[in-house]
């Protein structure tokens, strides 16, 4: 048949054909990685499974405690996701590290402070601080960046945060700093924070929301 022709391939093997053997080497090698994969895949998703129920098993213990109870499940799951996501203890969220407060979850200062001191940035309060006013200078480990930020009792005030009988009142220091570092972190560490706010400043946001909603419905 003069049709008939030798392949390249053959031609390149001096007679014995390789070519097939190393596409099916090829094909093996594709079917073995797929294989690995699979299993891989297959594993992670026992692996899910396996702490989902760990975290269910988890869930029903802690709301045997009124603690947690009061909580409730999605603010106990909300608390224990974010607090790995940001690197704070499990259970240092969740005894009064951080809160969940109208779907959010906010952080204690003392939290908050801790997470900045941890990734080596530093926070120093100002000598002007007084029980009028709080002024903190941060700097950040890893570039230098510097940034100041403050909160005074006249901004509570304008705010309508400030109750004489409440704990503004009674320890303003701890107030302002709280508020200050929530500012100054939401600047320059927003990387440690990720989003959380510092406590009660939501839960009075959404006051002040209300009353404000309240008093022009009324005008």
């Amino acid at each position: 048949n003069n049709d008939w022709y030798e392949p390249e391939c053959c031609l390149r093997c001096s007679g014995y054909c390789e070519c097939s053997e190393e596409d099916d080497e090829q094909q093996e090698d594709i079917v073995m990685e797929h294989e690995k994969n699979t299993e891989n895949s297959l594993a992670r998703v026992d692996s899910t499974l396996v702490e989902l129920k760990s975290i269910r098993e988890i869930y029903n213990d802690l709301m045997q405690h009124p603690h947690y109870k009061k909580m409730g499940e999605v603010g106990v799951f909300a608390i224990i996701q974010k607090s790995r996501g940001i690197g704070l203890p499990v259970l240092d969220a969740l005894n009064g590290g951080m809160y969940f407060v109208n779907g959010k979850v906010e952080l204690a200062s003392s939290a908050m402070n801790q997470l900045i001191r941890k990734g080596g940035h530093s926070i120093t309060k100002d000598k002007r601080s007084n029980d009028e006013v709080c002024i903190l200078h941060g700097k950040r480990a890893d570039n230098g960046d510097t940034w100041t930020e403050s909160f005074s009792i006249d901004e509570a005030k304008r705010a309508g945060i400030y109750k004489e009988r409440g704990p503004w009142a009674q320890y303003p220091r701890d107030m302002m700093f709280a508020r200050a570092l929530s500012r100054l972190a939401r600047q320059l560490f927003p990387d440690v924070i990720q989003g959380c706010y510092v406590a009660g400043e939501i839960a009075i946001a959404s006051e002040i929301s209300i009353a404000t909603e309240e008093s022009s419905s009324k005008g």
